[in-house]
């Protein structure tokens, strides 16, 4: 909702007035003002509440990826929603993959490592 071009107080000129001219600031009356506020403040209360739901959640658990082909979707969508959503740094995602491997897959993540970030990542998936 915006103020900067909000006079509190002056009737007549609303975005309702037929007889308000294009390019003519908006003034509102102090009801509206308030009206308006109230629903920012809602607005705002509501996304508080959600991102509050979603922060309570119980963290998910990554179950290690130890080179079974028929764990590998699975572990891999874990992955994606527990790091890769949250950081576009390719080194830091090929980190948390070989800290999520373990003994072959693990030594293919490592050696992974000694490339460009971007290719070792993409390699090592």
């Amino acid at each position: 909702f915006p103020t900067s071009d909000i006079h509190v107080g002056a009737q007549g000129k609303g975005p309702d007035n037929p007889n308000r001219k294009k390019g003519e600031e908006e003034e509102i009356t102090p009801e509206k003002f308030l009206k308006g506020l109230v629903q920012q403040q809602t607005e705002v209360t509501k996304l508080m509440m959600e991102h509050n739901k979603q922060t309570s959640l119980p963290t998910r658990a990554i179950i290690p990826f130890e080179g079974d082909p028929l764990n590998y979707t699975q572990f891999m969508k874990a992955f994606r929603h527990a790091i890769e959503d949250k950081t576009t740094d390719a080194e830091d995602k090929l980190h948390y993959l070989g800290q999520y491997t373990r003994g072959d897959a693990r030594e293919l993540v490592t050696s992974c490592a000694l490339m460009e970030p971007e290719e070792g990542l993409k390699e090592a998936k």
